[in-house]
């Protein structure tokens, strides 16, 4: 695993070790978590990206203490929540974190100002009424929904009460805010606008959150760091960047966007530092490789869609190939092509306002790919 993530200064929240199980429905024992090691750094926003069945959510339910785990260490802000060792589970209601699930859990008898309102009246803090007025009326403002306070929450749209059930967990001023798949629910335009509402209010008010998803587009647009998860295990961590353009193996590379996988052998090395000559079943490629390769060595690569472009003519140190157009897709805001290149076919985005045909040959050029085993 690939980790820019240690445990250390700086980190609010700290996961070590971490194990959870549950029984399924026909008695078995599934692993759900199986050694989950990770730090958040306070005022960031790290997500646990993977598919359904991942681990992701069940890890995350171990941090709010809604799941007890088998093994391992939660740590937030320097206080030992959980502990199986030692014996140590801090229930969930003294944590000091805010949820925000995918369902939104809105009250629908109580108004929009009750809904903010609830965990301040059930707290075991006391909380006078004016105190109440007061953290409700400046949560629905950070929301934009000061306007909606005394409306039916079922009356607000879907966005709004997305937005509502965040200013319910931060009625409450949590140390830490956790969010489970909370976009899934709205509709394609509606949550990539929310994306960036999220966004400008995790940074504005330095929360420090661990956001659940399987989106990969949420993941990159959103995250300061991700974790990319698999059968219970974290495969990488690092940043969005990283994690795109470096995956760490197949998996990372295959489930964060598109890409084209070539088995490839290395020739020998090429000009320039950590390039390297490989022989694939397309032609032969240079490539950036993250550590010394040896002639012989079998290789797999990544190359991504957008790193294969029209070739310009110039000698500007791009692998050019020539191939066929087999396919085209006009996407609206790219256009997405087939090309059969020698032995293999690989995809290729385009600006939409590239003229080609199918059957057409074209030649391209290709960033020098990943190198990913």
């Amino acid at each position: 695993m690939s980790s820019s993530s240690e445990p250390g200064s700086g980190a609010l929240l700290q996961v070590e070790g971490l194990q959870a199980n549950y029984v399924d429905a026909q008695g078995r024992v599934v692993r759900a978590v199986q050694g989950v090691d990770f730090a958040v750094r306070e005022g960031s926003l790290f997500t646990l990206l993977g598919p359904s069945g991942c681990g992701k959510t069940t890890t995350m339910r171990c941090i709010a203490g809604l799941e007890r785990p088998v093994a391992g260490r939660v740590s937030i802000a320097g206080e030992l929540v959980s502990c199986s060792q030692r014996g140590v589970f801090v229930a969930a209601n003294r944590r000091n974190i805010g949820m925000v699930f995918q369902s939104y859990a809105i009250w629908p008898h109580l108004s929009v100002f009750e809904n903010a309102a609830f965990p301040l009246r059930v707290s075991r803090a006391r909380h006078a009424a004016r105190q109440i007025h007061d953290k409700v009326m400046h949560v629905l403002a950070v929301v934009g929904l000061e306007a909606y306070a005394q409306r039916d929450a079922t009356a607000l749209s879907g966005g709004q009460q997305q937005r509502l059930a965040l200013a319910r967990a931060l009625a409450m001023e949590p140390r830490l805010l956790l969010l489970d798949e909370p976009l899934s629910n709205l509709d394609a335009k509606l949550r990539e606008r929310m994306r960036f509402e999220l966004q400008r209010l995790q940074r504005e008010l330095g929360l420090t959150t661990v956001y659940v998803t399987h989106d990969q587009s949420e993941a990159l647009a959103l995250s300061h760091e991700i974790a990319v998860m698999r059968e219970g295990r974290i495969e990488q961590v690092a940043s969005p960047r990283e994690i795109y353009e470096r995956p760490c193996n197949r998996f990372v590379a295959d489930f964060v966007g598109s890409t084209n996988f070539i088995d490839a052998q290395v020739l020998g090395p090429a000009a320039g530092p950590h390039r390297y000559r490989l022989g694939t079943p397309v032609g032969e490629l240079e490539v950036q490789a993250p550590r010394v390769l040896r002639a012989g060595e079998a290789m797999l690569l990544s190359i991504r869609p957008e790193d294969i472009e029209p070739a310009t003519g110039v000698d500007d140190g791009f692998t050019t190939l020539s191939g066929v157009v087999v396919q085209k897709v006009f996407l609206g805001e790219r256009l997405d092509l087939q090309l059969r290149i020698g032995e293999r076919q690989l995809l290729m985005r385009a600006h939409p306002s590239f003229a080609v045909e199918v059957g057409q040959a074209l030649r391209v050029r290709i960033r020098a790919p990943q190198c990913i085993a």
